[in-house]
């Protein structure tokens, strides 16, 4: 995924998970195949944040609240 963040075709967003950006310079075959990195991305994510809360004993209504907490930190710029 890392070429297509450079990119600005995939972004971090404010909710703990990946959504498309700017995918008109992408071929028709990029953005069949970036679709299904987001979904698969995605996917993780959600079984990630679902694993935290059942961990660290949180009630599972609150997964979103978790997702929030991670998005701050994945939108960070890396080095």
């Amino acid at each position: 995924m890392k070429p297509y963040y450079a990119k600005g075709a995939v972004v971090e967003n404010n909710s703990g998970y990946v959504s498309l950006g700017n995918t008109q310079k992408l071929e028709l075959t990029e953005k069949r195949d970036l679709n299904a990195l987001v979904t698969a991305e995605n996917s993780m994510r959600k079984q990630l944040y679902e694993e935290v809360a059942r961990s660290l004993k949180i009630d599972p209504s609150q997964v979103n609240r978790i997702a929030e907490i991670f998005a701050k930190e994945w939108q960070k710029p890396t080095r």
